[in-house]
């Protein structure tokens, strides 16, 4: 293995650490940490909800919580709070 192949894998790690601990610091549950991952994903809330089997609305509803736990106001302000280290 080169290293440079070892510095994208432990950059990837370094990056799920950082964003496991902002959910448990920020207090996400559960699903609220599966939306914010479908978010990071690229997915419309359309989207989440289908592949959650819930509805658009209550994505939004999820998504508020979310923006409230992490006091942010949108979605880009969000994944790079998550990413980054608290």
């Amino acid at each position: 293995m080169s290293l440079k192949c070892f510095s994208i894998v432990a950059e990837d790690i370094v990056a799920v650490n950082y964003f496991e601990q902002n959910c448990k610091a920020y207090h996400l549950t559960s699903r609220e940490i599966d939306i914010v991952k479908l978010i990071g994903e690229g997915h419309t809330y359309k989207e989440i909800g289908k592949r959650l089997f819930i509805a658009e609305g209550t994505v939004r509803k999820h998504v508020e919580h979310i923006f409230e736990k992490t006091a942010v106001s949108n979605k880009i302000a969000l994944l790079r709070k998550m990413d980054s280290y608290s």
